[in-house]
């Protein structure tokens, strides 16, 4: 099968969301990209140049030119929203009923159960699932880091307007003296990034306080997370979450904003910790090695739900989107490539109006 993968070009910088494309790859499917860049100033995808696809998978980036109804125009179309594109940690969930409209009849991909509800509650077929990085719980050795007389943390300032380095020092602030700090300074695109003057100020009481401005490949930036013991969420909510995750994935405690999706895998106290970014208060730091634990056993488990999920998952990708509508849906969709322009249902109906108006 022939799939066109339109997504957001910021993904193909940070290699987040190729996981999925190389799990269609592996199964045998071509998947050609359309990588959308008009956020940047960049080309934008159309719509037209997707069409001649068996399927078409649209990760969070939506082309230009949609028709009203894609149903209408092609046979297989999933989306892929993102649950910090709709903004719900920084206020009200707003009318999404123009965002919703063109998708009716096809089918949403949701890696957050915010997602799926907003899906379903707007007539969508939406399948969930929760995604987890491979590996996961493989590289955990608490033991190693029991014998250690100071807590290890890492924060990545990337989004300074959401979780700057001053929250991060109230979180952390009681506990300064007794903390090794690495700070990684690479802000996300329109961010003002912080300066290492007001980091060195944030953290003036800081056992041991690295900062760094670039790594040359993921693997050196994992090595760093994975020596830590603690890894403090970047963001005020995340659609997948893969930074976070593969924190998880590697037994650390993540410290993260009870928002999605981060509050869809984290209980706070118990395999994470979870706070009010509107009120941060110092964390608790007590009982890491517990946190640790039992955050390598979720992510073990994730990853075993993950694997048994793929099967599922790409199923739903690969079948017609009218075949995702169960019977308590009525599919409208007048599509190509199927036989009769009336659905099923509906040329049911109509018979039984007719035998009604004749009898």
């Amino acid at each position: 099968m022939r799939i066109a993968y339109c997504d957001h070009s910021y993904h193909q910088k940070t290699m987040s969301t190729l996981f999925l494309p190389t799990l269609l790859a592996s199964r045998g499917h071509t998947v050609e990209y359309f990588w959308d860049s008009d956020w940047e100033g960049g080309s934008s995808v159309r719509f037209s140049q997707l069409e001649a696809y068996d399927a078409i998978v649209i990760f969070q980036a939506i082309p230009k030119g949609l028709p009203e109804c894609l149903a209408k125009h092609h046979a297989n179309v999933t989306f892929i929203p993102m649950l910090d594109q709709f903004g719900i940690a920084k206020g009200p969930l707003f009318d999404l009923k123009e965002l919703w409209r063109p998708f009716h009849g096809s089918k949403v991909l949701s890696f957050s159960t915010a997602v799926h509800a907003i899906a379903t509650s707007n007539g969508i077929a939406s399948m969930h699932c929760q995604y987890m990085p491979p590996n996961a719980g493989k590289s955990f050795h608490v033991d190693q880091h029991r014998s250690r007389e100071n807590l290890h943390v890492f924060f990545w300032i990337r989004r300074p307007s959401e979780i700057s380095i001053e929250m991060v020092g109230k979180l952390l602030g009681e506990h300064q003296a007794d903390l090794v700090l690495h700070v990684h300074l690479s802000a996300d695109p329109g961010e003002v990034e912080t300066s290492e003057k007001d980091v060195r100020s944030a953290f003036p009481d800081c056992k041991s306080l690295t900062i760094s401005h670039w790594f040359e490949s993921k693997e050196e930036i994992m090595r760093v997370i994975r020596d830590c013991d603690i890894y403090i969420a970047p963001r005020l909510e995340e659609g997948i979450g893969q930074s976070f995750l593969e924190a998880l994935s590697a037994g650390l405690c993540v410290v993260a904003p009870n928002n999605g999706t981060m509050n869809e895998y984290l209980v706070d106290g118990v395999n994470g910790m979870l706070y009010d970014p509107a009120v941060p208060k110092p964390l608790k730091l007590s009982d890491i090695a517990r946190i640790r634990e039992n955050a390598n056993r979720t992510a073990e488990q994730l990853l075993i739900n993950w694997e048994s999920d793929q099967k599922r998952l790409l199923g739903f990708i690969l079948k017609p989107s009218s075949e995702c509508y169960g019977e308590q849906h009525t599919y409208y969709g007048v599509q190509k490539n199927i036989s009769g322009a009336v659905p099923f249902r509906l040329k049911r109906t109509l018979k039984r109006i007719y035998r009604k108006i004749s009898s």
